[in-house]
């Protein structure tokens, strides 16, 4: 599926690459073109239809992808890709312009991963860009429309900045690009290349870590990073620099994994979970119990104490709190203990957080002794090992998103059996929980990836 985002100018960019298209066979293309609410979609139509050679037709409700034809998103809608149908669903806050790009990108990565191709054309703005970036991330291709040739470089400009390895062509360029394709690979979890398998193996062999359930295409691409550090020229060569040094095993081990995050990440989010929480009537014990696995530099995990903490000065809760966070990276568990971070990673706190949370140090901030006196730090591989509940939250930010279908399922169904009655799992807005896990979790708030555990 080819996915078409589009703004200001870019219905000239739409005719222009529509005019170019011819049926091959397995393609299917939908168009998400911002559009005002009054029924815009039917002038858009005609004036597609008239210079494409394949069916261009409206998007219905329910429906699945259409081969050899061009759907287009109606106007006062958000499309999104769900269990292999088209879901219409209306405005809402969290996406500023309609039909949203990235709310189309999300769920097309999401749903088809390297099956699936998002095209960013002229328009102003920046939405594309977050979706952009999480298909990318899914092995999903981009193609960004040349800022120079964009009416409006602001959707083109931002999409390259997200994703800046992404190809930058001429609209003209663009149909040749997947016109001759080959089918795409079933989405379904894919198997590693014997090179990268080995790699694997060895890793597995030295640190006791198995990375086998992870989506191969982001583990290989960390290890061609890896390489070209130093001076390889293949996998198949790094391969044998890795079998005569175990050392270079437990680096990779660390490359494999993403220590990257933020405090209050996605800060609606947090906010959004802070009112769920609230509607829960009381810990299962004598505390607040909450387990984040994947922690990285304990960003996430400081930032649910200071959500309590919030809750604690309006009288929400009179419960202490318990936070478990747990990581495989030694060294990102080391900068945690420690508390002390860089300003940027507080970029989503305002000013009154700041105060209350942080101490000045050294030009950094340190998070204040009461926040760091509820939460605890431990090495575990989470695939392999963990924590006893219950646990009234979880929070899995940005981890589902590096594994296969199987193992997400494995790991939401042993979430489930450690949770408390009525928990709260908490995942990243660029991740849903797979189809056969909802017997698990019902969704609360699908906007900011907020699930309910069911009995």
């Amino acid at each position: 599926m080819v996915a078409l985002g589009a703004s200001a100018g870019g219905l000239e960019a739409l005719q222009e690459l529509l005019s170019r298209l011819r049926p091959n066979g397995h393609t299917g293309y939908v168009v998400a073109q911002h559009m005002a609410s009054d029924s815009h979609h039917d002038l858009v139509l005609q004036l597609l239809q008239r210079v494409c050679a394949l069916p261009v037709r409206l998007m219905q409700a329910d429906e699945t992808l259409v081969v050899d034809a061009v759907t287009l998103i109606p106007s006062g809608f958000h499309a999104q890709w769900q269990a292999g149908r088209w879901v219409l669903q209306p405005p809402s806050a969290r996406y500023f312009s309609t039909p949203s790009v990235d709310a189309l990108l999300v769920s097309l990565a999401e749903g088809l991963g390297s099956a699936a191709a998002g095209v960013i054309l002229s328009g102003a703005g920046s939405d594309g860009a977050h979706g952009a970036t999480v298909l990318w991330r899914h092995g999903g291709r981009i193609w960004i429309q040349s800022p120079r040739q964009a009416r409006f470089d602001g959707m083109p400009r931002a999409a390259l900045a997200a994703v800046p390895n992404a190809p930058v062509l001429k609209v003209e360029d663009m149909a040749a690009q997947w016109q001759g394709m080959d089918p795409p690979l079933n989405p379904a979890p894919t198997a590693a290349t014997p090179d990268l398998g080995a790699l694997i193996g060895q890793v597995r062999r030295v640190t006791g870590v198995d990375f086998s359930g992870y989506k191969p295409d982001t583990l290989e691409r960390r290890a061609t990073k890896r390489l070209q550090e130093l001076g390889l020229e293949s996998l198949a060569d790094y391969v044998g620099y890795v079998e005569n040094r175990a050392e270079e095993a437990w680096t990779l081990q660390r490359r494999f994994l993403v220590s990257v995050s933020s405090f209050f990440r996605d800060r609606a989010a947090f906010e959004a979970l802070g009112r769920a929480w609230r509607l829960t009537p009381g810990p299962s014990t004598a505390a607040w119990r909450c387990w984040v696995p994947a922690c990285a530099t304990g960003e996430e995990a400081y930032t649910l104490a200071m959500l309590h903490a919030e809750g604690q000065r309006d009288g929400s809760w009179a419960h202490r709190l318990d936070v478990l966070a747990t990581d495989l990276n030694e060294e990102a568990l080391r900068h945690a203990r420690q508390a002390v971070y860089g300003h940027r990673a507080t970029r989503e706190m305002d000013d009154g957080l700041c105060q209350r949370y942080f101490t000045s140090r050294d030009n950094e901030l340190e998070v204040i002794a009461s926040i760091r006196a509820g939460v605890r730090f431990e090495c575990q591989d989470l695939l392999a090992v963990q924590p006893e509940g219950p646990w009234d939250v979880i929070s899995c930010r940005n981890l589902l998103i590096y594994l296969q279908t199987p193992l997400q399922e494995r790991l939401i169904a042993d979430f489930h059996a450690r949770m408390a009655p009525g928990g709260w799992l908490f995942i990243s807005p660029a991740e849903t929980l797979p189809q056969a896990s909802l017997r698990w979790f019902a969704p609360h708030d699908m906007n900011h990836r907020i699930y309910r555990r069911l009995p």
